[in-house]
Order: structure tokens, then sequence, then C-alpha cells
């Protein structure tokens, strides 16, 4: 039996694990007796010398036709890694320009070298595998900054035909807006006072070609209230509704995808659902009203009252994601995620968590998501609640400890089905792919703890946190 010589380094990033391969690939492809071998080299061995494995393999791709390689066999080195695999790629593509793939083995990203991949799945280097290649996330580029007045708790962002903007909220009562120009400069557009104590949380609603006409802001003296939005104002917020119902501070926020209602959670463990005001009523309410208020308080302002509340929660309601019509997901400090019918208040599957839960978010628009799950450790979790089993239900599909302390916000990519954000109170704001155990990349590093991040359409992401510092980085997903 022959002696395998294993590729014993710890799986790491994109950047390291590219500038670290293993096996050096030669300039072209051969064939011998009607198979396909990769001609490499790897530290001296080659074909029948002891220590040489190889695995026969298929390379697909779900990529528009000018990237794809012929489906045949090709025989390549055992210890190949990403790297390798990219080159032979490449090489039989005859690019001019090399690109980067990432590849997968059923479904599973590769890390370190395919033999590594294939035993850790209980295959034998024997078994002939199909590997999908497709584009790797580039690594993210150096960040812009803006200097906030004080702690970010929350962003959200939006494009118009102009620009693309970032809206934070801030622990002051602060509400600031800033237009994106790529990575390299973020300017202050406006800066509006709309609380007298802390906001924690901000929700858009109302879009109107994907740019809000209206914010849902949650603060510290148990209401919600309704925004007024414009650009083309003085003053970019007015308050024209005030939301009343909750017996202490207002924690977190998640508006239906059609803006019809909205769900609120705070410290009274209760989570209230709202009927959202149509943009008619507060547009109107906004222009001309004598009610109208722009700077923090809501003396005179309308108020609303909650359609209903649901209490299962025992602890803070920390975190909510309104996912598909009437499906929202709700993180609570007493450890459990669960997942809501609103109409009926029934909870249709929960996970209980060995920490407090601080956030969750799951993958849009679909009825069974994956949700990722962060709280009061450093271990990022995702839920596929597809598999369930009644109220008790859990399949967790990655717990992955990469950041050093416990978990602040997480945030689906909207654009895709794999990726999302995570960031810590180590300052760090990470990159996952839910086919890797391991990030992707760290996109920003604030000094200090990172309470919040979004993404900025596919190419950017914005972050901040205790450093006052509101950060965007260019990242593009695929």
């Amino acid at each position: 039996q022959k002696r395998i010589e294993m590729d014993r380094r710890p799986p790491g990033d994109l950047a390291a694990e590219h500038s670290d391969a293993q096996v050096r690939l030669g300039p072209n492809i051969v064939e011998t007796r009607g198979n396909a071998y990769a001609r490499t080299e790897t530290r001296g061995a080659d074909p029948g010398s002891v220590g040489w494995t190889q695995v026969t393999c298929k390379f697909v791709t779900k990529l528009p036709k000018v990237w794809k390689v012929p489906e045949q066999l090709l025989a390549v080195p055992a210890q190949t890694t990403r790297h390798g695999l990219s080159e032979i790629i490449n090489q039989m593509l005859g690019t001019e320009e090399p690109k980067i793939f990432d590849f997968l083995i059923r479904g599973e990203l590769v890390r370190g070298s395919v033999e590594r991949m294939l035993l850790e799945m209980g295959l034998s280097t024997e078994t002939s595998i199909e590997i999908e290649y497709v584009l790797a996330v580039p690594p993210p580029k150096d960040s812009a900054a803006h200097k906030q007045d004080d702690w970010l708790s929350d962003l959200s962002s939006f494009e118009s035909d102009e620009a693309k903007f970032v809206v934070a909220s801030l622990y002051d009562g602060c509400i600031t807006i800033h237009k994106v120009d790529g990575c390299e400069d973020v300017a202050m557009q406006s800066k509006d006072k709309v609380s007298d104590g802390q906001v924690n949380a901000i929700s858009p609603c109302h879009r109107k070609d994907g740019v809000p006409q209206g914010y849902l802001v949650a603060t510290n003296d148990n209401d919600i209230k309704l925004l007024h939005f414009s650009m083309e104002s003085n003053d970019c917020f007015q308050h024209v509704l005030v939301y009343k119902g909750h017996t202490d501070g207002v924690e977190c926020l998640s508006a239906a995808p059609d803006d019809s209602r909205f769900v609120s959670g705070g410290w009274d463990s209760t989570i209230c659902l709202w009927e959202s005001a149509s943009p008619a009523n507060f547009l109107n309410s906004a222009s001309g009203s004598k009610r109208q208020k722009t700077r923090g308080s809501t003396e005179d302002v309308e108020a609303s009252e909650p359609l209903l509340k649901m209490t299962e929660h025992t602890q803070c309601v920390s975190t909510l994601d309104w996912v598909t019509a009437n499906t929202v997901f709700s993180g609570s400090w007493d450890h459990h995620v669960k997942c809501w019918d609103v109409v009926s208040t029934k909870v249709l599957a929960s996970y209980h968590s060995p920490h407090p839960v601080y956030a969750v978010s799951a993958e849009t628009g679909k009825d069974t998501p994956c949700v990722a799950i962060g709280g009061g450790d450093n271990v990022v979790r995702l839920w596929d609640t597809r598999e369930r089993q009644g109220e008790q239900s859990a399949s967790i599909k990655l717990m992955a400890a990469s950041h050093e302390g416990w978990i602040t916000t997480v945030r689906w990519c909207p654009m895709t089905d794999y990726h999302f954000l995570s960031g810590s109170v180590d300052g760090h704001i990470k990159l996952w792919d839910i086919r890797a155990k391991v990030p992707l990349a760290t996109v920003s590093t604030h000094t200090g703890k990172a309470f919040c991040a979004t993404w900025l359409g596919k190419n950017f992401v914005a972050s901040g946190g205790e450093d006052a510092m509101l950060r965007v980085a260019e990242l593009t997903v695929h």
C-alpha cells in the first residue's frame, strides 16, 4: 500500500491559499493512452514514483459557454489545491489573463487539497469525481471611511438612478445619509435629529423604484417612529406617525416584503405586528400638515396601535427578519430563534441556541430558508429550516468559530443564495459562503466593536460600530 503524505495545514482564507499553493502546473495538458493528465511538478515527484497519487475527475460548470471546458476525464495529482485546479481550467480555456475559480465537490467548496476533501467526505482517491467550478470571489479592496459623531447602531442602503446611498442610525438619536462613490469616497449628504433618545434600529419602507419613501425608527423611548423621507427637502426626515404598544425600549424592526406591515421587538419580550401607513396617507400627512415634526419630538403626531402581539419569548427580542409574505424569524436573549406565521401567530419551527441570540438573517424570498444566527459566543451558525420536526426542529449545517468575540450582526446577501456577512465585538466583518466551513475573507476591520453591516448592491459592503466609523469596502460576489 502506497504511503500518502497529507497536507496538514489548517484551511486558510482565499488570499493565503492562493499564495501558498503546493502544486505548480506546467504549461499544458497532455493525453496518454486515451486519458487526459495534468502535466505537473510536485516537489520532484513524477507519475509512477512512490507517493504519487492521482484522482480521476471531470470538470463541469454552470457558467456561460465561454467559460466551459470539455467534460472529459482528467487525472490530477491528489494534493492539488484550488490554486492548481484553477490553473488547469485556465490552461484548458487558453485565457490570456488567468481567472481565479473556486471548486465544489458534492456541493462543498474545496479548501485544502482534493485528497483531504475526499478523505473528509469518506471517499476514496480512486473514485472518479465530478468537480464543479465557479468564479471565485476576489479579495475585498481597501475601504473608505467617514467619521460619525457617535456609535453606529444600524445601517440600511438603497440605490437611485444617480448613486448609491447608505443610511446610518446613531446612538445620539440622529440619522445620517451618505453618498457612496465606489470605495474611494463616502460623502455625508444629511444629518437629522429624529429622537431625543438612542436610535436602536432602522428599516426602510414604501419603496418606489428602489428608493424608500419612508423609514421606521426604533428607539429606547418604547415607540417606533414613521418618518417621511425625501432627499429634495432641507430636512430629509419628517415625523408623520408614531406607533405605541411596547412597554419598554424597542430593539429591532423588520418590514414585510410588500411594505404593508412590519414587526417590532424589544425589551418587553414582545413582538408587535403593525399595519404600515400607506404611501398616500403618510405622504399627504407629511405635506403641509401642522402635526409634522422634524426634530425628535412626536408631540401631536398621530399614534397607531399594534394589530396583535406575539409573546412566546421570555426575554428581550433582539432581532427580527421578515422573509416572505407571512413568515418572520425572531431571535431573543432567551436563547431561541423562532419561525412565525404572523397570520395565525403560530410558531412553525424553533431552534434552541446554547447562548443568547443577537442576530438572525435568512435567505431572501424562501419559505424554508437557511438562517444565519449570531449570539453570545464566537460561533456563526447556519440553521436549515427545511429539515424540521415540529417546533423543536434544528438542522445546523454550519458551526464556525472564526471570530474572536460574540457575534453582533449577520446579514444575508439579497443577490445570491450562498453569501452572508457576520460582524463581531472583535471588530471584524467577515464574508461567508454556506458551501465552505471557513470565511472567504475579512471585509472590514473596526477599532472596537463592530455593530452593524449591510450590502450596498452586489459590489459593496458598509459597516459601522463603536469606533464611530462608517466603512465601505468593495466586494464582488457571484
